[in-house]
């Protein structure tokens, strides 16, 4: 499961992503993230590497990140729980539940796809039930 994360993490995708969010500090970045796979249409790889990345930083917000997860480099944990705690609300949990149930899916995902064609499918799905562990 680590070794996924670490490979997640290194994806120029994921680290453009917690680059601009360190930067932009955007909490409507994360939430648009996570909306933007919650659909019945196929899921893009990027959209997919996108939404999994902002509930990696919910996560952390909640005091639960991964220790795969790289971390930001002008803001601490505890930075982030007290600019965002309040934005952490039963909605967003359900949008973040509603997202991973997607991620999740074996159709129309271009993230399961890939890890189908590279057989990580298990280390996949045991990364996300971690990670929706820390979220929900």
């Amino acid at each position: 499961m680590e070794s996924w994360a670490n490979r997640l993490f290194e994806m120029d995708e994921s680290l453009e992503f917690i680059t601009y969010f360190n930067n932009t500090q955007s909490f409507s970045e994360l939430r648009r993230a996570i909306e933007s796979v919650i659909t019945d249409d196929f899921i893009e790889f990027n959209d997919c590497i996108l939404a999994i990345n902002a509930l990696e930083i919910i996560a952390t917000i909640k005091g639960e990140s991964s220790e795969s997860f790289p971390g930001f480099d002008d803001i601490t944990e505890d930075d982030l729980d007290h600019l965002f705690s309040t934005e952490i609300t039963s909605y967003l949990m359900n949008l973040c539940d509603d997202a991973l149930n997607i991620l999740e899916r074996e159709e129309d995902n271009a993230m399961f796809e890939f890890n189908d064609e590279y057989e990580t499918v298990e280390e996949y799905i045991d990364y996300l039930n971690d990670l929706r562990e820390r979220v929900i």
